[in-house]
């Protein structure tokens, strides 16, 4: 589960500095997925060590849930956009829509390794 922490924080960072560039660097809110993925990676890093990694790893889920959050009302505006209506700033709503579903793959993740866990705490 650890690796898929940093996947998704490089993700983000790619995502965030994709868009920043695709703006022209002139739009600085397009850098939120890089700084988000900072956050991620801190969060990853503590991961590493055994002691940390429990709560590392549910930082890390709400994390993920605050980034959808933020971004779901990027994803609102998709459906306007795919029927070619115009939307204020649709770039900003496509690199919002993708980093709710990359939150959402990663808290899936989480959940599911929590679940993990927990049945193999019971197991023993």
């Amino acid at each position: 589960m650890i690796s898929k922490i940093f996947v998704y924080a490089f993700l983000l960072l790619v995502l965030g500095l994709g868009t920043f560039f695709a703006t022209g660097s002139s739009q600085i809110t397009a850098l939120i997925p890089a700084f988000f993925s900072v956050l991620i990676f801190l969060c990853g890093l503590c991961a590493r060590s055994e002691k940390l990694r429990k709560h590392a790893m549910h930082l890390a889920a709400i994390l993920s849930l605050v980034g959808m959050a933020a971004t779901a009302k990027g994803v609102v505006k998709i459906p306007t956009l795919l029927k070619g209506e115009d939307i204020e700033r649709p770039l900003a709503a496509i690199e919002m829509s993708i980093m709710f579903i990359l939150s959402l793959w990663f808290f899936i993740e989480c959940f599911r390794s929590f679940a993990q866990a927990r049945l193999f705490k019971k197991s023993e």
